[in-house]
């Protein structure tokens, strides 16, 4: 049954699950339809209203301003990640009219440390190109729904890679449909989004079980 939507913010503008208690990233949670990422009511569609800053101390109103989703970064999997995956994240794109970027962090497999000479360095190439292939095959088949989906192929480690392109692209939304246990040696998906509910400079959705195939607020 579908609960009613009621985000909860901390100071910088981060959803979370619950205030005072450690954020389930695991829970249950019905993926919120345009017109509730509205987080005050009346907001135009596709946008998220939030209160302005007061100029003057002496104003006891503030000011509705209103802010569009227009961008959506979904960090992904590219070797295990499949558009069936992604067909909620097309859904709100679509509500949104927003564009999708979907990003896919590579680091180099630890076993391919490993590898010494012009043979190691052709096995990490050979993988680097295949990532980069698959990448590109998934944002086509996206693109067959969703036509305003673009792919970046960044090199760099968990999470600070989503951290810094988000902020380069100036990112609305940030939302993680996918694990990315396979993609990091060294981080495990939740603690990419622990990492990311503290440091990402917008919102952050993220997965809940595969079976529910929901998302979680973070």
């Amino acid at each position: 049954m579908k609960r009613s939507f009621d985000p909860t913010c901390d100071r910088h503008g981060h959803i979370l699950t619950g205030v005072g208690v450690s954020p389930q990233v695991m829970a249950p949670f019905v993926f919120p339809t345009a017109e509730e990422m509205a987080f005050l009511p009346a907001a135009p569609n596709g946008c998220v209203s939030a209160p302005g800053r007061q100029v003057n101390r002496s104003m006891s109103k503030k000011r509705k301003v209103p802010f569009r989703i227009g961008k959506i970064l979904v960090p992904v999997d590219s070797q295990n990640t499949k558009p069936d995956d992604l067909k909620r994240v097309i859904q709100l794109a679509r509500q949104l009219s927003a564009q999708i970027t979907l990003l896919h962090c590579y680091e180099p497999p630890r076993s391919l440390s490993y590898a010494k000479g012009d043979s190691g360095s052709d096995a990490v190439m050979r993988q680097r190109d295949l990532t980069l292939m698959r990448l590109q095959i998934l944002c086509s088949k996206v693109r067959r729904s969703w036509p305003r989906c673009v792919c970046l192929f960044e090199v760099g480690s968990l999470p600070g890679s989503i951290i810094r392109v988000s902020k380069s692209m100036r990112a609305d939304l940030i939302v993680m449909p996918v694990s990315l246990d396979s993609v990091s040696d060294d981080w495990s998906t939740t603690e990419v989004l622990d990492e990311l509910a503290r440091k990402a400079a917008c919102p952050v959705l993220a997965e809940t079980g595969r079976s529910n195939h929901g998302f979680s607020e973070r």
